[in-house]
């Protein structure tokens, strides 16, 4: 069974559950969402969400949300009663998969230079 994330934004209460483990489309869709969103922060709040959803619908094997289909899509996923409240769901899932993703690493701690597949310092052939 894939870990338990239960919401904390109060008008979706309830919890999801994750796909586990992790595969490559799973996560070639991750990286698809962060690139499409590169630079929106603070803009046009709807197109985040949307750009996020089939990402998100990709990890979360069970949805267990008041107010969210249980077999959401990208089609049926509410933006309403409460839009503001739905990104909250949308940006506090995005949160706890980068967690689930990468990690908790303190900025400090992060080594930029290192190639992200090998965790060796990048050379030529990586730049």
């Amino acid at each position: 069974m894939g870990k338990r994330l239960d919401s904390p934004v109060k008008r979706f209460p309830g919890y999801v559950v994750l796909r586990d483990p992790i595969t490559f489309p799973m996560y070639a869709a991750w990286e698809d969402a962060i690139l499409d969103n590169a630079g929106t922060k603070g803009k046009r709040v709807g197109s985040y969400g949307v750009r996020y959803l089939p990402a998100l619908l990709a990890f979360v094997a069970e949805w267990h949300i008041e107010g969210i289909p249980e077999n959401p899509t990208v089609d049926n996923f509410p933006a309403a009663p409460h839009p503001a409240d739905v990104i909250a769901v949308v940006a506090w899932l995005v949160g706890a998969l980068n967690e689930v993703i990468y990690g908790t690493v303190k900025e400090s701690e992060a080594d930029t230079s290192a190639d992200p597949f090998t965790g060796l310092p990048a050379g030529p052939m990586h730049t």
